[in-house]
């Protein structure tokens, strides 16, 4: 109303030419004042207990929680791997990166066989992380459904997927409980994903019940060489644990792998695998160094404290007398692979 806003302008011409120094006016409705202070504290509650995330959500129905202007639906699954994952959101890639015409290998391996089959398919990546697959997918302007249980990767996603999200759901949910009606999707997506479920079954029954009939499940891991310096470097870092008495488990991922296959073969169901990219990278010591330092592998989680940071300053003083250059980059090869499972 003008008469209100005349109000406020007198207020405010009062208040700045005084030479005394003055409290701007108190405009603000008692109601409004209560609500916010009550906002300020609940707000604060749910960072010391962990509840915060990098987007807001309000409550809806199925324990759903809805972020309608910027179009992520969010279901809230609380998980220790979780805290892990929005630790390193921001720099997850910087240990999963694709070039640029590796993520169109990927994106073609995946999306080819789906499409001759099916007319407009709707792909759902269980895991979706950062989007390394997702974007490139998402870019082609395929209807994608990314789940994820870390609300900080999926902000990271979000921001990638800003401008060509159109067909594109990003949705905060457990595999092992998909928000998804029987026979609704054309492909299902796992990448890095199944070693990190004690209970995968669960998420490998939630995967074949949602596909359609001719659906497809795709599998796919990043596969290093080991003769570079950077597994060296991993070697002798799980030397100097074994010395401190705890023994790092590697290798979990491929023996979970093999489960899996075992898992679908059982079910009458062939997973037929082959790479579909190779590329090289070039990394420093000091990036190896800090990779490890900063707990972004997920085998160094389960590390105890105490020890873990002994062996990293024991680490830190052999990489430094080994390499006289931290900084001089030394290649690694990679290799994708696709593993390709089709129902009847």
């Amino acid at each position: 109303p003008d008469g209100a806003r005349v109000k406020q302008m007198s207020l405010m011409i009062s208040y700045f030419p005084s030479n005394k120094a003055k409290p701007p006016p108190k405009l603000t409705h008692p109601r409004c004042a209560w609500q916010g202070k009550l906002y300020l504290w609940l707000s604060r509650l749910w960072l010391v207990a962990g509840w915060w995330q990098p987007t807001t959500c309000v409550r809806a129905k199925r324990k759903t929680r809805f972020l309608g202007q910027k179009g992520l639906n969010c279901i809230r699954y609380p998980r220790n791997m979780t805290a892990n994952y929005n630790r390193v959101a921001f720099a997850y890639d910087r240990t999963r990166y694709h070039p640029p015409e590796v993520s169109g290998k990927i994106a073609t391996a995946i999306a080819a066989p789906v499409e001759r089959a099916f007319r407009e398919p709707h792909f759902l990546e269980i895991g979706a992380g950062t989007g390394r697959i997702a974007v490139p997918l998402i870019a082609r302007g395929y209807r994608y459904t990314a789940v994820d249980e870390s609300p900080g990767m999926l902000e990271v996603l979000r921001q990638k997927v800003a401008g060509v999200a159109r067909k594109a759901r990003l949705l905060e949910a457990d595999a092992r409980e998909l928000p998804f009606e029987s026979q609704s999707v054309h492909a299902v997506v796992a990448v890095h994903f199944w070693h990190m479920l004690e209970d995968w079954p669960k998420a490998l029954k939630e995967s074949l019940r949602v596909l359609c009939s001719g659906g497809f499940l795709f599998d796919g891991w990043d596969q290093g060489a080991e003769d570079s310096e950077d597994w060296r470097i991993q070697v002798k870092w799980a030397e100097i644990l074994k010395s401190h008495g705890y023994k790092l488990k590697r290798g979990h991922h491929q023996a979970r792998l093999k489960e899996v296959a075992r898992a679908l073969a059982q079910i009458g169901l062939e997973a037929k695998a082959k790479p579909v990219a190779e590329w090289v990278e070039m990394r420093s010591p000091r990036t190896s160094l800090e990779i490890i330092s900063e707990r972004l592998y997920s085998f160094t989680w389960r590390v105890p404290e105490e020890v873990f940071h002994l062996s990293v300053a024991e680490l830190r003083q052999w990489v430094e007398q080994t390499y006289k250059d931290l900084d001089a980059e030394f290649p690694i090869k990679w290799s994708f692979v696709v593993r390709t499972t089709r129902l009847p």
